[in-house]
């Protein structure tokens, strides 16, 4: 057995113990939470709704992928994020990220963390027309 073989086999093996160790990891688990809990919030969302939606009969869809200006630049986006992303996926930056995300749920969960959030939430939207009314706003009449 050659040197470079042992030194394959090493390594082979020290990869295959450094990926057990962080599947079973708890940072790792709870990035899977945070992958799911985000992913289900995102499908749940009225933005992915509306911009999943069936579109309108009335509204003439226009398909970029067969325009000369956005094309191209289509094509090759796909392309080039059909190549890398099975290297990101192997790579130590998506283990980084993932570490990352177990992070930032961690801090999420703290005061600060939820002090931070309440400050990019959206204001609260007015129950109906009798309180848009009272700020000064015609009630509006399509909605009836």
């Amino acid at each position: 057995m050659s040197e470079n073989s042992t030194v394959a086999d090493s390594m082979s093996t020290l990869r295959e113990r450094a990926a057990n160790a962080l599947d079973e990891s708890r940072i790792a688990g709870a990035a899977r939470t945070v992958a799911t809990t985000t992913t289900t919030v995102v499908r749940e969302s009225a933005l992915y709704r509306w911009l999943t939606a069936e579109p309108d009969p009335e509204i003439i869809v226009i398909d970029l992928r067969d325009t000369r200006t956005v094309g191209p630049f289509i094509t090759v986006l796909t392309r080039v994020v059909g190549w890398l992303a099975p290297i990101y996926r192997e790579s130590v930056l998506a283990d980084g990220v993932t570490a990352l995300g177990a992070l930032l749920a961690w801090v999420a969960d703290t005061q600060a963390g939820g002090a931070l959030a309440a400050l990019f939430e959206p204001p609260a939207t007015p129950a109906d027309d009798a309180a848009a009314q009272t700020e000064g706003e015609p009630p509006d009449r399509d909605a009836e």
